[in-house]
């Protein structure tokens, strides 16, 4: 095990990567994939895993069972998606885009968004998505979906009802994209940041800002590495240069220690939010317990033990394990892959 963590470091050393001292902690279940996975996601019981790499969706059980594999033929890559309720919801980008709405048995029920009748009809329908969305997520019930943007659409944050199709624009972000969103544990509220590392505090229900947190600097306006979770006693992981938490009222609780030497991509909380998991630029994550205390530190190797970023989180609703997407790396062969806690 610790001449296979060497010989990553020296190939990472060879490559020009940068590696951090953490063992390879072998996965419970890995799910191969052909292709760089885009995300992941447990299903509400716990018993499923949902991820997606190019236009397919695969279904499967957490003992690495396969249950279905499904999609759009020839379709558009699969950017984002989310699992709840038994249903599933997926978005990729072509312009204009819609979400898909599917069941577990792989029965496309939904397309949500209006399909435009010519250009002019983008720029005064905000229906109708011409942005990437960089993430998304469904309610608790799976009832309504939230999708997160850049702003030449409308504004960056949007919810939709999945049965009535009735749509919810959120106003606050009318200048700047948002990157990151989060529900809280209950699902009432959920969190948003923006390009300008702007943190706002949203009412699902009644579609407006409960509050404003002013977390960085507003001229860092780079995309990469900006996140947010909501955490179980109402705090906030807030990803940037640096992870930190933040009180709901916008006080800053602390900045936790960096472990590894590389930036940040995207930070995840576990459903009730007593964890949240952070990936590394290049390769690995860390998973903490809601105060910052660090559980473990996971590196990600691909083929040729290469370094393999981690693309998306999930924690199991008993928080008993975390599951990680990848891009396969160098190789670009995707995996998911299952973790004790």
């Amino acid at each position: 095990m610790k001449s296979r963590a060497v010989l990553a470091g020296l190939i990472a050393l060879v490559f020009g990567f940068s590696i951090f001292a953490a063992e390879v902690e072998p996965a419970k279940v890995t799910l191969p994939a052909d292709g760089p996975v885009t995300d992941v996601s447990f299903s509400s019981d716990g018993t499923k895993l949902l991820f997606a790499y190019n236009n397919v969706i695969n279904l499967y059980k957490t003992d690495g069972t396969l249950i279905k594999k499904f999609g759009v033929k020839d379709g558009p890559t699969i950017d984002v998606l989310d699992y709840a309720g038994g249903t599933i919801a997926v978005f990729a980008y072509t312009n204009p885009a819609q979400f898909e709405i599917w069941d577990e048995n792989g029965v496309n029920t939904k397309k949500l968004g209006a399909i435009p009748k010519d250009a002019d009809e983008c720029s005064v329908n905000a229906n109708i998505e011409t942005s990437k969305s960089y993430r998304l997520l469904l309610s608790r019930d799976g009832k309504n979906l939230i999708n997160v943007s850049q702003t030449d659409n409308f504004g960056g944050v949007k919810a939709r009802n999945i049965e009535t199709g009735k749509l919810t624009v959120f106003k606050g972000y009318e200048d700047t994209s948002v990157y990151g969103c989060s529900l809280n544990a209950d699902g009432t509220k959920f969190a948003t940041i923006s390009r300008g590392e702007q943190v706002k505090i949203w009412d699902l229900a009644k579609g407006t800002v409960i509050s404003t947190i002013e977390t960085g600097d507003p001229m860092n306006t780079s995309y990469y590495g900006k996140d947010v979770a909501f955490l179980g006693d109402g705090s906030l992981a807030v990803l940037k240069n640096d992870l930190s938490l933040w009180s709901a009222e916008g006080k800053l609780i602390k900045t936790i220690k960096k472990e590894a030497d590389a930036g940040y991509k995207i930070v995840r909380s576990s459903r009730d939010g007593n964890f949240f998991g952070v990936a590394f630029e290049e390769s690995g994550f860390a998973v903490y317990k809601k105060d910052g205390t660090l559980v473990k530190v996971i590196m990600t190797e691909g083929q040729q033990s290469l370094p393999c970023g981690v693309t998306g989180i999930a924690f199991s609703p008993d928080n008993k394990f975390v599951a990680v997407s990848t891009d396969g790396g160098a190789m670009s062969k995707g995996d998911v892959r299952i973790y004790a806690l």
